[in-house]
């Protein structure tokens, strides 16, 4: 039987140093049209990504070898450029913070050609005082098709969408009774968030059938009354009371978590994982579809980090650790699990 070979660690790391070396400039699409009665003329970067060296991987040349995104100039340089063709001289003069949070393209080719992919998580901040306050957020995935090249499509896109969320933002008024935040609240605003979140904040999960993960963040089942045969927790051997109190099974499509005496379980296609709670994050280990070969593995993971399950991400499955993202509760990809080493003896003996 046929199975798939994964690469050495050494080599998975070589490979990713000599992608690197192969770089791409990312040009910045600065505006054609000015923002009329702009109430901001100046901005500040803060850059929280994962990796702030690059803007992820795309594929170059004939042999489409995989080539590191880059700015020329500074990234915080940039916003001003574009800043500065977007506005007029009677712009106002309010500071405006981006907060950049995902900002990577990845680029793969199939069958029937290339895929392109930007992925853009941002929050937009005006400057009261010392304090700042969230006045737009972006959170979207780009994703482009081409029969023959689809790099240049992929970052002209990316980077007109980040001049468009900047100019939607310049005329947008900061609200008296939006929440007030410092800037190192900004710089730490996934613990901020998570402080707001009661199953972020708990070490007691209440026992229940959470359908979504709204109900599971609120610690708030949707039904109780969860029983489990033999404690063995698999599709049909799950149920909980419908609205008239008869036992039903619980459909793992149709579910998101459930809290079994005391524990967290997240439902997947693949069946119900047990959560644990590690440095302030829901930790899994479980099976999820993989990528159809060891360059898409490593420029998902080098292109979108903890951004996860991607589009790109089909084929065979595999094990892997997942964890929760706190905002939306989407699984995210952290690392695949390499399969065990088969055991026992094999013939070597130069006749095969």
């Amino acid at each position: 039987m046929y199975r798939r070979k994964l690469l050495p660690t050494f080599l998975v790391f070589f490979c990713v140093n000599t992608y690197a070396q192969n770089k791409v400039n990312f040009e910045i699409t600065l505006s054609e049209t000015k923002t009329s009665h702009s109430l901001y003329n100046s901005i500040d970067l803060a850059d929280t990504r994962t990796d702030t060296n690059s803007f992820g991987f795309v594929q170059t040349g004939a042999f489409n070898r995989n080539g590191k995104v880059v700015l020329q100039a500074p990234f915080a340089a940039e916003l001003k450029r574009i800043l500065g063709s977007l506005v007029d001289s009677a712009a106002s003069n309010g500071e405006l913070l981006l907060q950049v949070r995902q900002f990577n393209f990845a680029e793969t080719t199939g069958a029937l050609g290339e895929h392109g992919y930007c992925a853009i998580k941002a929050e937009m901040y005006a400057k009261k005082g010392t304090a700042y306050q969230k006045i737009n957020a972006i959170d979207t995935l780009i994703h482009l098709r081409s029969s023959i090249d689809v790099t240049n499509k992929t970052l002209r896109a990316g980077s007109q969408q980040l001049t468009a969320f900047i100019q939607s933002s310049l005329v947008i008024a900061p609200a008296n009774d939006v929440v007030m935040y410092n800037y190192n609240d900004i710089a730490h605003i996934d613990s901020v968030e998570k402080r707001a979140l009661k199953v972020y904040n708990t070490t007691t999960y209440a026992d229940g059938l959470y359908l979504t993960y709204n109900s599971f963040k609120k610690q708030v089942p949707d039904k109780g009354g969860v029983t489990v045969a033999n404690d063995y927790l698999f599709e049909g051997n799950v149920k909980a009371p419908d609205d008239k109190g008869k036992l039903r099974d619980v459909k793992l499509k149709k579910t998101y978590a459930i809290v079994y005496k005391g524990a967290p379980y997240i439902a997947t296609a693949y069946g119900f994982y047990p959560l644990a709670k590690v440095n302030d994050e829901f930790i899994f280990t479980g099976m999820a579809k993989t990528p159809p070969n060891p360059t898409s593995v490593m420029v998902a993971s080098a292109a979108f980090g903890l951004l996860g399950a991607l589009a790109v991400s089909v084929g065979d499955e595999g094990t892997y650790e997942m964890k929760i993202d706190h905002q939306n509760g989407s699984i995210i990809k952290l690392k695949e699990i390499p399969a065990p080493k088969a055991t026992g003896t094999s013939r070597n003996d130069g006749w095969d």
